[in-house]
């Protein structure tokens, strides 16, 4: 098997919190995005996106790091205005976000002032960003992205008066405060053998 990241992309990664890896996004992907119908938790309805955020990402997570890791959230940004820069975590109700992995349908070459750009240079580039980092959130004007996140194993679903969707959890039982269960958002790390 090859390697998925090799070790001077992993220092690239622990040194400034972000990294875009080619070749990894799979063909078509936009389409299956908005074939789901969904704005969020769209994996939960696809297969070809489970196969996605619980075995591809997660093999490249565990070059990046040890911590054990669970799915959060997987949303579809589509072509929208957002003018402040923005840390990730701000977007969903759920305490101890640890990844952000970003799909551009499109490449971008515009390179932000201020922050960081989750929209990948090359087709078929993926953006891994930790959550301390700004983003430049101006190319969703142009492009749609599709985002999946991971936290921590002892991720909290909390209120977060800046997401609009913030009580989506509340339809599979959950309560604001509830640490997030294995049924609703599996432990992707360790790596398991599925």
């Amino acid at each position: 098997m090859r390697q998925l990241v090799t070790g001077s992309q992993a220092h690239f990664f622990v040194q400034n919190g972000h990294i875009e890896l080619l070749d990894l996004a799979p063909p078509l992907l936009f389409e299956e995005v908005r074939a789901c119908g969904e704005k969020r938790d769209l994996w939960r309805k696809s297969p070809i996106l489970q196969t996605l955020v619980l075995r591809k990402i997660p093999r490249i997570l565990s070059f990046l790091t040890h911590s054990s890791l669970r799915l959060a959230v997987d949303q579809y940004f589509p072509v929208q205005e957002i003018k402040e820069k923005r840390r990730f975590p701000s977007f969903f109700p759920i305490q101890n976000l640890r990844f952000a992995v970003f799909f551009s349908e499109k490449p971008s070459l515009a390179t932000p002032a201020l922050g960081i750009s989750p929209f990948s240079t090359e087709l078929g580039g993926v953006v891994f960003v930790a959550p301390h980092l700004l983003i430049d959130w101006s190319g969703l004007q142009e492009e749609a992205l599709y985002c999946v996140t991971y936290a921590a194993k002892e991720a909290v679903y909390i209120e977060n008066a800046g997401d609009p969707d913030t009580n989506y959890l509340k339809k599979l039982g959950y309560h604001f405060g509830d640490q997030l269960k294995e049924a609703t958002h599996p432990l992707v790390l360790p790596l398991r053998v599925r």
